[in-house]
């Protein structure tokens, strides 16, 4: 079966999966899955580790951990308050205490 060539940019994922992390909404993890949501409304469930998925995308400092559970594309937030992230889809998402306060100050400089 032939596999589809990873284009400058991708970060593979999972499976035969790569997408370009600009187009990434959100990571979720899911027990050992990881949910991604892209801009274009496509969901997609691969099985990897969330820690894993964190690892990968290093290189791309715009997708930032928010909670033990979810990573977020700071291109994608629509408003944030009081801890509380809205997400262009719509979607809040809470921020940990441990994480909020870096993740705040990075918001804001």
């Amino acid at each position: 079966m032939k596999t589809k060539p990873i284009l400058e940019g991708e970060i593979h994922i999972g499976g035969r999966t790569a997408i370009i992390p600009q187009e990434v909404i959100y990571l979720k993890a899911d027990i050992n899955y990881t949910k991604v949501l892209l801009s274009d409304g496509k969901k997609i469930t691969v099985a990897t580790t969330l820690k894993s998925m964190e690892s990968r995308f290093e290189s791309f400092p715009k997708l930032v951990r928010v909670n033990k559970s979810t990573i977020i594309n700071i291109d994608c937030i629509r408003q944030k308050e009081e801890g509380i992230i809205t997400l262009q889809n719509g979607e809040k998402i809470i921020a940990s205490r441990r994480r909020k306060k870096a993740f705040f100050e990075l918001m804001n400089f």
